[in-house]
């Protein structure tokens, strides 16, 4: 189970007779999770920064062996990597 973070808001309409209500919450709406391999630490907590800034999960890996371990654990659903 991955943590959950940075919550985003979100907006609910509810109708009730002829009266509506906008409710705000602050529920966790996550875009989906990216898994970036880079054996840069600069180069990955720069892009996790942005990610995450734009509500996704992000997963970290140093090298080839941990990323391809953690794509398989973690199933992502995009995997950024230098060549």
């Amino acid at each position: 189970m991955r943590p959950k973070k940075h919550p985003a808001e979100t907006r609910h309409l509810l109708a009730d007779g002829n009266r509506k209500a906008l409710i705000l919450s602050s529920e966790t709406v996550k875009q989906g999770t990216i898994l970036i391999v880079d054996d840069s630490e600069q180069t990955r907590t720069i892009l996790s920064g942005y990610l995450e800034g734009h509500n996704f999960e992000v997963l970290t890996a140093v090298n080839g062996r941990e990323g391809f371990e953690r794509a398989l654990s973690e199933q992502p659903d995009l995997i950024v990597m230098d060549l």
